[in-house]
């Protein structure tokens, strides 16, 4: 594709702002990411510790080993659950800073292009070498959402026989 001069700079202003915003949204990302992991954590902690502090008072006391053991359980199946779920956060947000990082060098040779006066085709050719080095899909490994649920439906169900459990003895 042979273009004048003009047109290869509009070409390659505009390549570079699509660069941009594509680096813009992958940051954007990342913080809401950071900021989902930092809040989750926190529930979760809060969560963990008031239940573990209504209820171990109440059940250390009754005689019956299996409501203890079963509590025992519950609690270290929401402690997995809360493990796997921040892993998999961190996995996500590991993945959007390295998009973060693909388009910041694509946006990079870009803005080079214009600052030294490049050809369109020298920049595009660039863009291209580093897109096929870049996956196709973003994502953190869906074991660990897969366990995170698995352990979270089983500290309910063991919470619910519990509470059954307690109820009618």
């Amino acid at each position: 594709m042979a273009t004048n001069g003009d047109q290869s700079a509009n070409l390659i202003k505009e390549y570079r702002h699509f660069v941009h915003e594509g680096l813009m949204f992958a940051s954007r990302r990342r913080y809401e990411l950071s900021h989902e992991f930092m809040r989750l954590e926190l529930q979760i902690s809060a969560m963990l510790f008031a239940f573990a502090g209504l209820l171990l008072g109440f059940i250390a006391s009754l005689p019956n080993l299996y409501i203890r053991s079963g509590l025992a359980a519950v609690l270290f199946c929401l402690a997995a659950s809360m493990a796997c779920g921040l892993y998999h956060i961190k996995r996500n947000e590991q993945a959007w800073n390295d998009e973060v990082k693909d388009r910041q060098l694509k946006f990079n040779k870009w803005q080079q292009t214009i600052d030294r006066g490049g050809t369109f085709e020298e920049a595009r050719a660039f863009h291209a070498g580093v897109s096929r080095g870049i996956s196709e899909v973003i994502s953190a490994p869906l074991w660990s959402w897969i366990l995170q649920s698995a352990f979270l439906g089983l500290a309910v169900a063991l919470l619910f026989g519990l509470a059954l459990t307690f109820l009618f003895s």
